[in-house]
């Protein structure tokens, strides 16, 4: 791993308005920060340092992988003196080793975009915690604008498909991505978005899906006690749609049929249904249409939805935080 460590003045940190300076430090593998630090005293006044992580250099690497090692953190000296560090016993991973026992500012932090079955997502961390957040259509700006402010002070994980179309593209070949859950999902999904392709081409999409799921899942899917929290928007679909489906529901806007939540978990329900909010639970795994949905309720995942009619940004929000502040 190559480790490159500017003072703000390099160009990549004057391109962001910090001052000017230049490398302080550029190794391979670890670098000692106690001797680091150390050499920083008295010579440099409070700035930011910008420490650039290249990756492993080898064979093989494909370009998604490229980009998962390519990182950028800026680090704000405090004081010209700065303390000095112990590293832990142990062997961290190269994030934890670099900030562990230093106050960092992170003036900014660009999504990381990784790719899972084919598919661009855009990942937004903000602290810990258990919780995931899905945007899974790239066409529903209202809900990635929404999970995107709303990440900036929030702990968990959001992932938001990059785009600005429905449909995905996966070899060539269309498909709903809220349809790749389920190898009878896609398929369906596949067949009505592609009409007369071939089956050999068929097939091939088909059990490369089945063997990225794994991946994908284990990404977006939350860890004991997490909840995964699906943000939607909609231009014709309402709550009215989904009742047939639904085991419960508690309609308390008839007006604003378009803006509703859908929960797989009974106890989930229960706290919703006290909201002035329309809901709906659906606890059960049929039909398998490849949803998100359907995978959560086969599982015993707690999965939330919210649904919002396109462009009703403040409405989005407001029930965001209510299940926030609601529903653990």
């Amino acid at each position: 791993m190559d480790i490159c460590i500017r003072h703000s003045g390099c160009p990549e940190a004057r391109s962001h308005g910090l001052c000017r300076s230049g490398i302080v430090a550029y190794g391979i593998g670890r670098i000692n920060f106690d001797k680091l630090l150390e050499n920083f005293a008295g010579k440099l006044l409070p700035g930011c340092l910008m420490i650039r992580l290249l990756g492993e250099h080898g064979q093989g690497k494909n370009q998604s992988e490229a980009n998962r090692a390519h990182e950028t953190i800026m680090i704000r000296l405090v004081s010209a003196h700065p303390p000095m560090i112990t590293p832990p016993p142990h062997d961290p991973d190269r994030r934890s080793f670099l900030l562990g026992g230093l106050s960092i500012w992170l003036p900014f932090r660009k999504p990381q975009v990784i790719q899972l079955s084919g598919v661009g997502f855009h990942v937004m961390r903000h602290g810990k915690g258990p919780r995931r957040y899905l945007v899974i259509h790239g066409d529903e700006d209202t809900a990635r604008d929404v999970l995107t402010a709303y990440m900036k002070d929030h702990n968990g994980i959001g992932y938001a498909v990059t785009g600005k179309f429905r449909n995905v593209e996966i070899t060539g070949v269309r498909i709903d991505p809220n349809r790749m859950y389920s190898r009878e999902g896609a398929e369906r999904s596949i067949r009505n978005l592609n009409p007369g392709l071939d089956v050999e081409r068929l097939i091939s999409v088909l059990n490369d899906l089945d063997h990225e799921r794994a991946r994908l899942l284990h990404a977006i899917l939350p860890p004991e006690g997490g909840r995964l929290f699906a943000l939607h928007n909609n231009r014709e679909y309402s709550v009215g749609d989904e009742i047939s489906a639904s085991d419960q529901t508690s309609v308390k806007q008839p007006d604003l049929p378009r803006n509703f939540f859908l929960c797989t978990d009974a106890r989930d329900y229960e706290i919703l249904k006290q909201s002035p909010y329309n809901v709906v639970l659906q606890s059960r795994p049929d039909p398998d249409d490849g949803s998100f949905s359907r995978l959560a309720a086969r599982r015993g995942i707690r999965y939330i939805n919210l649904e919002c009619a396109i462009g009703e940004y403040a409405a989005q929000m407001e029930r965001v935080r209510w299940l926030d502040e609601h529903v653990a």
